[in-house]
C-alpha cells in the first residue's frame, strides 16, 4: 500500500491512477484561483480531462519537493510543459489531507513562470 507521501506525489506528477483508489468519496480538490471539485468521481473526471490534454505532451519536473506531516503532505514542483502549442513553466504546490490512509483535500496553488 502506497504512503500518503506516495500518493501524493504521484497525484502532482499526473500518475493520477496511483491515487484512485485513495480518495475518499467525499474528496474536496480546491484549485486555488479557480474550480472547487466535490466527490471523487468529480475529481477522476477532472484528473482524466488533465490526462487528455497532456496527452502528446513532454513533462519534466525541475523541482519535486515533498514535506510530510502527521496528516498531511505538501508537494512543491516546477514543471516544463512542451507540447505543439509551445512550451511553458509551471510552479505549482499542493497541500494534502489525509484521514485514516485515505486523501480527503486537495488545495493546489499553480502559476505559470516566464520561460528561462
Amino acid at each position: 500500500m502506497p504512503s500518503p507521501s506516495d500518493i501524493a506525489s504521484a497525484f502532482s506528477t499526473h500518475d493520477f491512477d496511483v491515487a484512485y483508489p485513495h480518495l475518499r468519496s467525499d474528496v474536496v480538490w480546491w484549485i486555488v484561483g479557480g474550480d472547487e471539485v466535490h466527490g471523487s468521481d468529480d475529481v477522476r473526471a477532472l484528473c482524466e480531462r488533465t490526462r487528455h490534454d497532456l496527452d502528446g505532451v513532454e513533462t519534466r519536473f525541475e523541482r519535486l519537493r515533498t514535506l510530510v506531516g502527521e496528516s498531511w503532505v505538501v508537494v512543491d514542483s516546477v514543471a516544463t510543459y512542451d507540447g505543439a502549442s509551445g512550451e511553458s513553466r509551471v510552479a505549482s504546490c499542493d497541500i494534502y489531507g489525509f484521514e485514516d490512509g485515505a486523501l480527503t483535500t486537495i488545495t493546489s496553488y499553480n502559476v505559470e513562470l516566464e520561460a528561462d
